[in-house]
């Protein structure tokens, strides 16, 4: 509400926070090219990567869809809201938005099609939940829970827990993030 009279205006034209903070829930599946520099360690290789980022929604009825997008997938990007241990399901308001995210990590980590395939996992909203466990703790969504209202325990028994769903062997890189902070979103990609 503090931006309505900046967006109202005739000659309005969004700025980077405007940008980061839009949302909008993915229906279908949405593929964008992208080309991006990267450090190269010989002359011989090419100063761009080229990326094929797909965006398939986390919604259960957008999942169905999922299945042709994974004929060659390089690298999985799962990501998974923080604060929805307080949170349920847009679909089921009977499902903790937390556990249905730590199933359906356990479901594609043991899919056979991603096998070799490395997983990053990134921990969204770092922000909210950090305010969040203060006044709420964390075993309210886990009971086994026993560390304190920290953020550095309650993120740390997040990660131990999205381990556990991953396949013997397998690993993930873990990251935790605040998606709508540029420091954030740039350091870890």
């Amino acid at each position: 509400m503090r931006n309505l009279d900046r967006f109202a205006q005739e000659d309005f034209e969004p700025n980077e926070e405007d940008i980061l903070r839009v949302r909008i829930r993915t229906t279908g599946i949405i593929s964008k090219d992208l080309k991006t520099r990267y450090q190269r360690e010989h002359d011989l290789e090419p100063p761009y990567v080229n990326i094929k980022m797909v965006d398939v929604g986390g919604q259960r009825n957008e999942r169905k869809k999922w299945l042709h997008c994974f004929d060659d997938v390089k690298c999985v990007l799962f990501l998974s809201s923080m604060a929805g241990y307080r949170q349920v399901l847009f679909e089921d308001s009977k499902k903790n938005r937390m556990i249905e995210s730590l199933e359906l990590f356990r479901k594609i980590s043991h899919d056979k099609t991603f096998q070799d395939v490395p997983i990053i996992l990134f921990l969204n909203k770092k922000d909210l939940f950090e305010q969040m466990i203060r006044s709420e703790p964390l075993s309210t969504c886990f009971p086994d829970y026993k560390g304190d209202n920290s953020y550095a325990s309650a993120f740390g028994f997040l990660k131990a827990k999205f381990r556990e769903q991953l396949p013997k062997g397998k690993e993930a890189s873990i990251f935790d993030v605040t998606g709508v902070a540029p420091r954030d979103v740039k350091k870890n990609f």
